[in-house]
């Protein structure tokens, strides 16, 4: 088939669901490692002689491998296809899961494991999101990416922490093998069914003549001497809308889960690894409950950005009453809350990035904003300092203020943003970017 003087080749009707499924499958694995070591925080400390110091030393180099590797991934996803990448990325999570299966004999290998999910998950998340943004048109892709990243998340979180809970409840031999096994075995699974994208591709990953990368963005056709106006990073709405948003993106899922379990006392014999599995989900259902409003594509992200901060400001003042209380119930709550903001952060973010990104550029563009959004990753180890010295009550009111001002920001930066952006047939390419599966 032949658009303007860009020649694009179909997938054969019997693989044309394989690019949708891959990326899918992809962003719910890569969810799972990402989320599964909450729970096992408390889990490998039972099994192997690590002590608190360094199992927080652990958790740090999860972000420290993640966040260059998210950058490089979505470069070179751009570059070589987006399948070439995630194939790469899935198997190194599974691997990174395999490695943890040895953690009972070999403390040392957690750390290893951790440090190799930080990578996997870097160089995938942003290359099998800009996949789906990608294949799938409008605001749907990024409601699509978002969705199966946070179940894989909460999934993970569940089935491996009530699995580890149970393995050693029973007195199961060998538990951290048993506890690994699912991941490794999606993992594995993922593999099969991304091989099937990366087939047909150049073996450099380059253009094809007459061919388009499969997994990327075939260019659409422009009258002669036009092209894609669309400014990418430059955008005015980048600065004005997805910076300030980026960050509160983890930190609602960072505080709730790090910083204030461990405020309030369980009570009536929970098991702290148990309680751990089944509160870990929380934000991520809150951030599923969001998608039927925050992936529509008539809802503005202009309106749904200062949205997410309310709700951020709404899920810390719970979270303080929580702490003053020691109310497990306003705990959970927190957390929900705290998940809603979460998504709304996460679907409008990758929504801007979709609409202000050149086709040749959505893979590193997303990568850039998902490598901010881990910014607010590091949000419990200033908050943990600061708790030294001030109640930490004192401390998250800080947060509150911050989240508020944020707020105002966003309002004014949205407004001047609506009257300064370049207008839809100027910011927008002449006809929507055609995906070529394969």
């Amino acid at each position: 088939m032949v658009q303007g003087s860009t020649e694009v080749r179909r997938a054969p009707a019997s693989h044309a669901s394989v690019p949708v499924l891959a990326p899918l499958l992809s962003l719910f694995v890569l969810g799972w490692g990402t989320l599964q070591f909450a729970p096992l925080l408390l889990f490998f400390p039972r099994i192997a002689p690590i002590g608190d110091v360094a199992i927080q030393g652990i958790f740090v180099v999860y972000g420290a491998s993640l966040i260059p590797m998210l950058l490089i991934g979505g470069s070179l996803s751009d570059r070589f296809g987006r399948p070439r990448v995630v194939l790469a990325a899935v198997a190194v999570t599974g691997l990174s899961s395999g490695l943890l299966m040895l953690a009972g004999s070999h403390p040392e290998l957690v750390l290893i494991g951790r440090f190799l999910t930080g990578i996997g998950c870097g160089i995938g998340f942003s290359s099998a999101t800009a996949w789906v943004t990608g294949a799938v048109a409008g605001a749907r892709g990024s409601r699509l990416a978002m969705v199966l990243t946070t179940v894989g998340m909460g999934t993970g979180a569940l089935v491996t922490g009530s699995l580890a809970w149970a393995l050693l409840a029973l007195g199961i031999p060998h538990p951290a093998v048993w506890a690994m096994l699912p991941h490794v075995a999606l993992s594995a699974l993922a593999v099969g069914v991304v091989l099937q994208g990366v087939r047909g591709t150049h073996p450099r990953g380059s253009a094809i003549p007459g061919r388009a990368i499969p997994g990327t963005i075939a260019p659409s056709p422009a009258p002669a001497g036009a092209g894609d106006a669309r400014l990418g990073l430059r955008d005015p709405r980048f600065l004005r809308l997805v910076l300030p948003l980026a960050p509160w993106t983890l930190i609602c899922t960072a505080v709730p889960l790090a910083t204030l379990p461990s405020a309030v006392r369980q009570e009536g014999g929970i098991d702290p690894l148990l309680f751990s599995a089944f509160l870990t989900p929380l934000p991520a259902l809150g951030g599923l409950c969001v998608q039927p409003l925050a992936g529509r594509a008539t809802a503005s992200p202009r309106l749904l950005a200062p949205l997410a901060l309310a709700l951020a400001m709404a899920g810390t003042g719970i979270g303080i009453a929580a702490v003053t209380g020691q109310s497990l119930g306003l705990l959970l709550v927190s957390c929900f809350v705290f998940g809603l903001a979460h998504g709304f952060c996460q679907t409008t973010g990758l929504r801007l990035i979709t609409a202000i990104s050149p086709a040749g550029q959505l893979g590193r563009n997303t990568a850039v904003f998902q490598a901010l959004t881990y910014v607010g990753f590091f949000a419990p180890f200033p908050i943990a300092l600061l708790a030294q010295h001030f109640p930490l009550p004192d401390v998250l009111l800080g947060l509150l203020a911050l989240a508020a001002l944020t707020l105002v920001l966003l309002l004014a930066l949205g407004r001047a943003s609506a009257l300064s952006s370049p207008s839809a047939a100027a910011s927008a390419p002449a006809s929507a970017p055609t995906y070529v599966p394969r």
